[in-house]
């Protein structure tokens, strides 16, 4: 089974135009190529202090 661990970020907090980055560990995820599409798919869901949810691709 496919396992993502986030191993550690940046900053403890998430602020507007500031970058935020997230070091992840892959586990059991069977990834030929990681900087194919097709292999893999990494976005953030953040929901804004509306209420609002937005999708932002991750590289």
């Amino acid at each position: 089974m496919p396992v993502v661990q986030i191993i550690g970020t940046n900053t403890t907090t998430v602020k507007k135009y500031v970058k935020f980055e997230v070091l992840l560990d892959l586990e059991n995820v069977g990834i030929e190529n990681p900087y194919d599409p097709e292999d893999i798919d990494v976005y953030a869901l953040v929901t804004t202090p509306s209420g609002k949810k937005i999708s932002i691709n991750g590289f």
